[in-house]
């Protein structure tokens, strides 16, 4: 079987045409990721036994949704606290780390 001949000229065309860069995607922050947490039993254990404990405060105030408070609940809420104690931390150092340069300076 013979190959039909090539056209150079038209590969060449093609090849000067050039190809676009797929457009950037833009990152909606207020969507929701799938994300897949293992967790050992014990500290799931925990995290139950806490939300019960929590559930059952809920309760004793007679507030409202006191059965709502779910394990993931809890570890969002963990989530938000070590970010914010980060946030904290890095103000922290960065305002030592400004006043560290005005004394130096």
């Amino acid at each position: 079987m013979k190959l039909p001949p090539r056209k150079e000229s038209a590969l060449q065309a093609i090849i000067d045409q050039g190809a676009s860069t797929p457009a950037e995607k833009s990152i909606d922050a207020q969507a929701i990721s799938s994300y897949t947490l293992r967790l050992y039993t014990a500290k799931l254990q925990q995290l139950a036994d806490a939300r019960d404990a929590r559930r059952a405060r809920h309760r004793a105030k007679q507030l409202p949704n006191a059965n709502a408070i779910s394990v993931h609940a809890l570890i969002l809420e963990g989530i938000d606290l070590v970010l914010k104690q980060e946030a904290k931390q890095a103000a922290k150092e960065a305002t030592m780390q400004a006043t560290t340069k005005d004394a130096t300076q």
